[in-house]
């Protein structure tokens, strides 16, 4: 047990369960006692590294600085001053510490922190050297080499929504004092020691996915554009939706994307929980949670299901995507460049309730629902099972629907090729215009062409919106509430 918490990275629960043992032991086993202090203070090194490695250097100095201090004879008695020659590192100073007090210099950390005010750092170690009952974690709740608290230790904030254009994504403010808090929006945690203010956007993992899986990773939680304001965030816990009971050595197979001016970093993280990957004294920027492409570890997924309405025959489409809030803006509704990337369910006519089972490998359900038929009405613009496609009505003497919303077209329709097949198969598009429109080298320079080519003929706009419709009914919806 000792070997695999030393493995799992948890000095703690390691430490906690020697002293444990310690106490356990009985008399015939006093032959086994020196290896039981070796045992021990190579876990207190262990635990005492993982904490004091937390401190940046200025913190690092001042730790150093409450050492010196000769502290009362019965509470630390092996307590010196040791020259600044023996400490040049952190290694170092917890290698003086132990030799000089063994176990108690966990204690004395512990005081040292509440002088700092770390109260982050003074939750990993245990409360005291007889009362190892006290720590807050049990071996029963390890979470793969993590510090994991639970969700009641931190406090829930409710983000407040910036102003923005109905075209651009909406932007979220936080603000909080000293401690442990969670926004009960996007998931996202942060540790500060001081009153800080920051805001967050939910931004797209289009555009990002082919060079992370160059580098060996696919993304495992949304991706955060964070901007802090005021104070210093001490750690950062970004979500993910991995199930990490499938995930071996957690910390090796998880990063995180760190997008800033020079371009892609992948940093290690810090710790990884079940819900979490974190980072300590994060630089913020473009923030996402990654997992090592080489496993395919089983992930929590949302089920999204859309229908036509007012036809005799029932079609819908299953979509199952991870719960990224940035993806509920996204119209083609796929983490990856899956095609296609939806179940389609069809029957010609639905006159009783059915249902949807998703079956894992060897038949396991993990998903089910029924489907009534009150759920898919044959009229009615707008149906229980999602969103809706009804036509939208275009008045001639008034600018046309596509052409009022030319910019957020050109910059939110991402799948082009189908649109671009529809056309042609309308003979809106010649075949030589099309191959040119094909050839161009963004989905952005297709559509701003598209547009040239549609003119001022209102007929043809008919049949491009007609096209959107069909291939990105949710993106046209969504304008249609803001006209």
């Amino acid at each position: 047990m000792q070997e695999l918490l030393s493995r799992m990275r948890r000095p703690d629960l390691e430490f906690a369960l020697i002293k444990s043992t310690e106490k356990k032991s009985v008399v015939g086993k006093w032959k086994s006692a020196p290896i039981q202090k070796v045992a021990t203070m190579a876990a207190v090194k262990n635990l005492l590294l993982e904490t004091v490695d937390r401190l940046n250097p200025n913190e690092f100095q001042e730790f150093k600085r409450f050492l010196q201090p000769t502290a009362g004879p019965d509470q630390f008695p092996h307590t010196r001053t040791w020259s600044p020659a023996e400490i040049q590192n952190r290694t170092d100073l917890v290698r003086v510490m132990v030799e000089e007090e063994g176990a108690g210099s966990v204690e004395r950390t512990r005081s040292i922190f509440r002088d700092m005010n770390r109260t982050d750092l003074l939750q990993m170690l245990p409360r005291s050297r007889a009362g190892m009952k006290e720590t807050s974690t049990s071996v029963d709740s390890v979470d793969c080499g993590s510090v994991e608290q639970d969700s009641s230790s931190w406090t829930k904030v409710d983000p407040e929504l910036d102003g923005t254009s109905p075209d651009e994504d909406p932007t979220y403010s936080l603000q909080s004092a000293a401690g442990h808090f969670e926004c009960s929006v996007s998931g996202l945690r942060w540790v500060c020691r001081e009153k800080v203010g920051f805001r967050y956007r939910f931004c797209s993992w289009v555009g990002h996915m082919e060079r992370m899986e160059s580098r060996g990773y696919r993304p495992a939680g949304p991706l955060l554009d964070i901007s802090v304001l005021t104070g210093k965030v001490m750690e950062v816990q970004l979500p993910h939706w991995v199930c990490t009971d499938d995930v071996p050595e957690l910390l090796k197979n998880f990063a995180v994307l760190h997008v800033g001016d020079c371009g892609d970093v992948l940093e290690k993280a810090t710790r990884v929980t079940k819900t979490h990957v974190g980072l300590t004294e994060p630089v913020f920027s473009l923030l996402g949670a990654l997992r090592n492409l080489f496993f395919s570890p089983r992930i929590i997924c949302n089920t999204l299901i859309y229908y036509q309405p007012k036809t005799s025959y029932l079609k819908m489409h299953v979509y199952l995507i991870p719960p990224d809030p940035a993806l509920k803006q996204e119209i083609t509704l796929r983490p990856d460049s899956q095609d296609p990337n939806f179940y389609e369910v069809f029957i010609e006519s639905p006159d009783e309730n059915f249902n949807l089972e998703l079956l894992q490998t060897h038949s396991e359900k993990v998903w089910f629902c029924e489907i009534r038929k009150d759920d898919h009405p044959k009229s009615g613009s707008t149906g229980g099972g999602g969103c809706s496609t009804e036509t939208v009505t275009v008045k001639k003497e008034e600018e046309h629907f596509v052409d009022k919303h030319r910019e957020t077209l050109i910059q939110r329709v991402r799948n082009v090729e189908p649109v671009l097949d529809g056309l042609l198969q309308n003979k809106v598009l010649m075949e030589e215009t099309y191959d040119r429109i094909r050839s161009l080298p963004t989905s952005e320079a297709q559509l701003r062409e598209i547009f040239s080519c549609l003119r001022a003929a209102d007929e043809c706009k008919d049949i491009f919106l007609s096209i959107l419709q069909e291939k990105e009914p949710h993106l046209i919806t969504d304008l249609q509430r803001k006209c």
